[in-house]
């Protein structure tokens, strides 16, 4: 009965040692993925109106200046230029932003624009 109370008393123990250590991986995968999967157009849109605009109108003009088609194509645009270190997700984004809110034109299909 004592090996039998001193094995369940170690693993009670262990549990509550790794229990924080892998609640915080699973955390920081979570919120990773999330940050990464926030669509491009919502990302412009955010932008627009942390810049003052309203927010009806910061959603129309995102969702005009990128196509739905396009949207994949540029999100896969903007990892890469990130995995590269050329050029930051936020940087792309305050660029993308202010095109689209001058209304400029912008082609998705060729990286000499970012």
């Amino acid at each position: 009965m004592n090996k039998q109370n001193f094995i369940t008393l170690t693993l009670i123990i262990s549990g509550l040692t790794l229990n924080p250590v892998m609640a915080d991986a699973v955390v920081n995968t979570v919120s990773h993925s999330q940050n990464i999967n926030h669509s491009v157009s919502s990302s412009i849109s955010t932008l627009l109106y942390s810049r003052g605009l309203d927010k009806d109108a910061a959603d129309e003009i995102s969702e005009n200046f990128v196509d739905e088609e396009d949207e994949i194509l540029l999100a896969m645009l903007i990892q890469d230029l990130d995995r590269q270190k050329i050029v930051s997700r936020e940087e792309v984004f305050e660029y993308l932003s202010t095109m689209a809110l001058h209304k400029q034109k912008f082609d998705f299909h060729s990286y000499d624009h970012l």
